[in-house]
């Protein structure tokens, strides 16, 4: 006579490994969710690093700016009355702006920075800033020196915004020219009205 298998033993290869399959299926889900997180932390983490080469940045530019507009307003006395003491002044501002300038540019060499970068063309360097300064010393005018020094200003105010994500640009740009800002602000606002 035959006997029936008994129906509390499990059969078949699912029936087998149903104890292992319970065990390992949600452990296996834990690691996948826990992979899933850890990649999401490593993207925020990503995301600001990037944002803090992005305030290093733009702290050395706002730096060189505010040099840029002493040196602005020196290199006009200088134009306009040609006074010695004045002169002097002019000279210990542009030392002080070139370490500036030199900070900037050894800021923008931060390693994984240059794929990052906008075009830096419009950036000044030490020839070019050189260039201007000559020019000033031989003979020119007021004007003709702030439309130069206003170039370089304009050209790290855009680099800091241009490398800024989307919804900081404004906050850079209220930094780094805080009169604009709130001139555009005012003008919105009445647009809004």
């Amino acid at each position: 006579m035959t006997t029936q298998p008994h129906s509390d033993v499990p059969s078949g290869l699912f029936g087998r490994y149903r104890l292992m399959i319970a065990i390992v299926a949600p452990i296996l889900a834990l690691v996948l969710f826990s992979a899933w997180v850890v990649e999401e932390k490593m993207d925020a983490y990503r995301d600001s690093a990037d944002l803090l080469v992005t305030a290093q940045i733009a702290r050395v530019s706002q730096a060189l700016t505010r040099e840029l507009e002493s040196e602005r307003v020196l290199s006009a006395r200088v134009v306009d009355s040609g006074d010695l003491q004045t002169r002097y002044e002019l000279e210990v501002q542009r030392l002080n702006t070139d370490e500036r300038l030199k900070a900037l540019w050894a800021a923008l060499r931060i390693p994984g920075l240059a794929e990052k970068l906008p075009d830096t063309t419009f950036l000044i360097t030490i020839d070019q800033l050189e260039t201007l300064r000559d020019a000033i010393d031989l003979d020119a005018t007021s004007s003709a020196a702030s439309t130069g020094y206003s170039r370089a200003i304009a050209g790290l105010t855009g680099l800091a915004t241009a490398m800024a994500p989307r919804d900081l640009s404004r906050v850079i740009s209220a930094y780094m020219d805080p009169v604009s800002y709130t001139h555009l602000r005012a003008h919105e606002t009445i647009g809004r009205i």
